[in-house]
């Protein structure tokens, strides 16, 4: 005997509450999801922006066709989602068509010079360099930038609670995942040179200091990680391409060049991602510090600098400015 067509329709819809009930803030406190627990403890602003992070994480999830999101949402903001395996989708999110740029304190509003600091400045030199900001001119980045770029999360301590042991909190987890999605794609590329603009204070004390932006915490460490891993991954000879130690061009519209490259160097050496790369601590010190000396530079533009097409050509000049090819093919080697 059939069932009628009303039971056949409620039951329809009650599957469909249940699968999407796992990242539901409505759910049953007793729920085993931890990433929804640990939601519910968030402060208004920042429940609201990593709620909204969530549900369009999700969303390019499924749009994808890949199957079981909902853990590997989860995965997600473990920081433990493999970007080569379940995890293409994100991966595919964060690339860019363009070359990629990184930047650190830019807005619009109060305090921002024209031309200079905000983000249209931003935008607009991005273009002028034929690349392309991460974030948030990017699928992922859009995201992001859509729910705040996760901004009032920044002072909430339910989002530095650690999920499992091993993690180091939403929020944290989320940007180390992020950066990894955007380095990891330059990197598959073999993008030969990453420009990155920086309006950060050098001084831990300053409003608006370096050592609190996603760059520093995350995108350069991930550089280097990823400098470090292409290193180990397969010798120079012939047939194979050499490892990936793309020239990163350092803009400081500060004007400190000298404190923010010896501030660069030593987080690009010692941070907790860079830990993580298969090679002993010595080899990838030297492997790092080797690329840092060959292919770091910074060039300043202190006001009444602008960032126009004038400085722009200054800038391609700098990037034309690499080692020999034989000085590149002997240092892979070393």
């Amino acid at each position: 005997m059939s069932a009628p067509p009303w039971l056949l329709r409620l039951l329809s819809v009650a599957v469909l509450v249940s699968a999407d009930r796992s990242l539901s803030l409505d759910a049953d406190p007793s729920s085993n999801n931890k990433l929804d627990q640990q939601i519910k403890k968030l402060t208004g602003e920042c429940r609201k922006e990593i709620q909204g992070l969530v549900t369009d994480l999700m969303s390019l999830c499924r749009k994808t066709q890949a199957s079981d999101c909902e853990s590997q949402i989860y995965d997600l903001f473990l920081a433990d989602l493999a970007l080569a395996q379940e995890g293409r989708w994100l991966a595919r999110a964060a690339r860019s068509e363009k070359d990629a740029m990184l930047w650190a304190g830019f807005w619009s509003g109060p305090g921002a010079e024209a031309n200079r600091t905000t983000k249209e400045a931003l935008f607009n030199f991005a273009d002028l360099m034929n690349t392309s900001t991460v974030h948030p001119m990017t699928q992922l980045g859009q995201i992001v930038e859509d729910n705040g770029v996760l901004q009032s999360c920044g002072r909430d301590q339910a989002a530095m609670e650690p999920l499992e042991v091993r993690d180091n909190g939403l929020l944290s987890n989320f940007w180390t995942m992020a950066s990894k999605a955007f380095v990891k794609s330059m990197a598959w590329k073999k993008q030969s040179s990453i420009v990155v603009l920086v309006n950060k204070d050098t001084s831990p004390n300053a409003e608006r200091n370096l050592y609190d932006s996603v760059l520093w915490k995350y995108e350069l460490p991930r550089i280097a990680f990823e400098v470090a891993t292409s290193a180990s991954a397969a010798p120079v000879s012939f047939g194979h391409r050499p490892p990936w130690r793309p020239q990163l061009a350092l803009v400081d519209l500060r004007g400190r060049c000298d404190v923010l490259l010896e501030k660069m160097r030593h987080q690009a050496t010692s941070s907790e991602e860079v830990g993580f790369a298969m090679m002993s601590a010595e080899k990838r010190t030297r492997v790092i510090q080797r690329w840092l000396k060959d292919r770091v530079t910074c060039l300043p533009c202190v006001s009444p600098c602008k960032l126009n097409e004038e400085f722009a050509e200054a800038l391609r000049e700098k990037l034309t400015e690499t080692p020999s090819i034989m000085r590149r093919v002997f240092s892979w080697m070393r």
